[in-house]
Order: C-alpha cells, then structure tokens, then sequence
C-alpha cells in the first residue's frame, strides 16, 4: 500500500474511534484513547528504532484499555481498584512476553532495524534478569 493511503487510512481510523469514543462514553475516555493513539503511532513506533524503552513505553498502551473501560462504564468515576489492577497486571505481564520473544527473533528485530534489549545482549543475561524480575513481579501480585 502507498505511503499516502496508509496516512489517510490511519488518520480516518483514529478519527472514527475518537468519534465513536466521544459519543458513546465521556471526555475522560476520549481523552485516554487520543492519548493511546498518540501513544502508540508516534511515540512508541518511533521509539523503536532507537532505544530499548520502547517495550516499556508500549506496555502503557497495552494497560490503558481496561481503565478505559472502567471510566466509560462508571462515566469517568474510578470507583474500585479493579480496573487499574488489571492494568498494572497487563503492563507487567508484557515484559516476560515480550523479552522471550525478542530474544527469540533478535536477529529478525537487528535486520528490521528495531532496538530491542535482546540485540545487545549475546549470551541473553539482560533479557533473561528483565524476564526474571517482571515475572517476579508478576507473582507477588496480589
């Protein structure tokens, strides 16, 4: 597909979700889901090419769905824990995931000229203590 079509395809996409978004729940949802799309074509996709933080900058894209939910559902009153709990879960949950992954297809994250932990890492000890450490996380949560 051109260049051009993928701008106007994505552009009237995130348009239509706004709208639907804006007219369907409350400004706070709206708010979460410009933010998400921000988030995740410009900052993140960027981020890619030049730092590692990028697995953590898009673990925030992955968690914000459910507290979405939760504000369109309570018309933007957090009234329970639930929602950011399952957020914090998904955030955590990515890293052990995604590391094992990218320690899986390093060489095809090299040549796609993505910066990733695993592709600085020839014997994989930084991916495996990132793995550890999240997965640690992950099983202390309550």
């Amino acid at each position: 597909i051109s260049l051009l079509f993928a701008y106007g395809f994505s552009l009237s996409t995130g348009l239509l979700g706004t709208t639907i978004l804006y007219t369907f729940t409350n400004p706070l949802v709206t708010g979460l889901g410009i933010t998400n799309i921000i988030l995740y074509s410009y900052i993140y996709t960027y981020s890619k090419r030049y730092t590692i933080l990028n697995t953590w900058i898009g673990s925030i894209v992955g968690a914000i769905p459910p507290i979405m939910g939760c504000f369109a559902y309570t018309n933007g009153l957090l009234v329970d824990y639930q929602p950011i709990a399952l957020g914090t879960l998904l955030y955590l949950w990515q890293f052990p995931h995604f590391f094992a992954l990218s320690w899986m297809y390093k060489e095809d994250y090299k040549r796609g000229g993505l910066v990733m932990i695993s592709g600085n890492d020839p014997n994989g000890f930084y991916t495996a203590i990132n793995i550890i450490i999240h997965s640690l996380l992950l099983s202390i949560y309550p």
